[in-house]
């Protein structure tokens, strides 16, 4: 799917810390930011989804009664970052009426790519038979994730819940946002960071979003940064152009990099964060 470039070009197109110099202040407010919500929000902690030592998630309650219920996974190319690091996006959701899930997973080189898909349908599952002992509706489960997050999300939406479990309904997922997403993973055998996540030619072919379809048109809202680089921009449109049966709306957002674009999300007054309560059928005020 991608053009035939050499290894460095993958490697400069997909370092994104070396793009954004700034990028350690950027997440140590997101970790100030973060803290700040978990101390001041009603939510539960740590909450286990399943037997792993990160297989935990967060759950912060709306200020008034839950409307959707929206699902959060973090990024970091499956390697890095946590939960706690994103706490910070749940304020202007829980303003209008959305229980938040940030969860965590598995890392690489520990595990790979499948265990913490699979770990991530794990999460669904548990949200869906739990949610009500919340005051959430599992019938208006949403899901968001940012680059390797944005993965994962479209890895959810092409799941087929019955085959997974014969408890869930097929339209379990009733719509997803994926933020600088990767879809190809064929350029990540060709950079250094393969040395932790393993990739194979065979787990490119069922690992990659863009070579699968998810078996319902599940509503679909996909961004990415202005100024990211061209590949990951590659990665958003490829997404666009072979998920043409689900409704899609892409978010234009410039003047962003690859940390920044995920604030959007949080941003009551931004057109992503708007783009969701939209598909969430929560009116704008």
């Amino acid at each position: 799917m991608s053009a035939t470039f050499s290894p460095d070009y993958f490697e400069q197109q997909y370092n994104n810390r070396a793009a954004v110099p700034q990028h350690p202040q950027i997440i140590a407010n997101w970790l100030q930011r973060s803290a700040e919500v978990r101390a001041s929000k009603r939510c539960e902690l740590n909450l286990e989804y399943g037997p792993g030592f990160l297989e935990k998630l967060d759950l912060f309650f709306p200020d008034g009664p839950s409307q959707a219920l929206l699902m959060f996974v973090h990024g970091g190319y499956w390697r890095a970052m946590d939960k706690n690091d994103f706490s910070f996006l749940v304020p202007s959701f829980a303003q209008r009426g959305v229980t938040v899930a940030v969860v965590n997973y598995s890392l690489a080189p520990q595990v790979r790519i499948d265990d913490i898909v699979a770990q991530m349908r794990l999460a669904v599952t548990w949200l869906t038979h739990h949610a009500h002992r919340y005051g959430a509706d599992a019938n208006k489960l949403f899901i968001a994730g940012h680059s390797a997050g944005g993965h994962l999300a479209a890895m959810l939406a092409a799941t087929h819940w019955p085959s997974f479990s014969t408890t869930l309904p097929a339209n379990l997922i009733k719509g997803a946002i994926a933020i600088s997403g990767l879809y190809d993973l064929a350029p990540m055998r060709q950079i250094s960071l393969n040395q932790e996540i393993k990739l194979d030619e065979y787990a490119v072919e069922r690992l990659s979003p863009a070579l699968m379809l998810p078996p319902l048109p599940v509503p679909m809202i996909v961004a990415v940064g202005g100024d990211e680089s061209d590949e990951f921009k590659r990665q958003n449109q490829l997404l666009i152009e072979r998920w043409r049966l689900c409704p899609m709306e892409n978010i234009p957002l410039p003047g962003t990099n690859h940390f920044t674009v995920v604030e959007q999300l949080g941003l009551a007054d931004s057109p992503l964060h708007q783009a969701a309560l939209r598909m969430m059928q929560i009116e704008a005020r």
